[in-house]
């Protein structure tokens, strides 16, 4: 093995050594509500609110719902669940493993439920996209055979959805 093949063997482990770590560290961090967790994260990953809309493709509100846990109307304020497909759209943008996105679902009560497969496809997405686009992440989803309704959010695909 030459000089270069060796130096780029241990860049690439030392560039994994500190993803683990990072990841490690907000694992242990994340013993908290669904809006500190996200917070957290926004902050370890440099996602102001607007970067993360353009990341998850999520709209303003919607990261503002993450953030604050609530939702506000003119004569209430309640909880805010997000969908499956938001949080799975927010952990891709995030660049996430699985261990702390299992965290953040259970900071909620949810978790991936074994019996469906747009939930396992989800998972799969975690495990083995992390990092990528929402688009691209729903182009696998097309190819594992998910219904349009539940890609994650992409401008393109509400404009197929509505005209059909």
């Amino acid at each position: 093995m030459s000089n270069k093949h060796i130096k780029q063997a241990q860049d690439a482990a030392w560039t994994e050594y500190e993803r683990f770590k990072k990841d490690y560290e907000l694992s242990l961090k994340n013993n908290k509500a669904f809006p500190d967790i996200v917070k957290d994260i926004m902050r370890r990953e440099n996602l102001s609110i607007d970067k993360l809309v353009n990341k998850s493709l999520l709209d303003k509100q919607t990261v503002n719902r993450f953030r604050t846990g609530k939702i506000k109307t003119k004569t209430r304020v309640m909880d805010y669940v997000p969908s499956m497909k938001s949080i799975v759209a927010f952990c891709i943008a995030c660049n996430m493993d699985m261990l702390n996105t299992v965290t953040l679902l259970e900071s909620l009560g949810l978790t991936f439920r074994r019996t469906s497969k747009v939930d396992y496809a989800y998972s799969y997405l975690i495990v083995n996209y992390r990092g990528k686009s929402i688009p691209e992440c729903n182009e696998v989803l097309k190819k594992l055979e998910i219904d349009n309704e539940d890609l994650l959010r992409d401008p393109d695909n509400l404009v197929q959805t509505e005209q059909k």
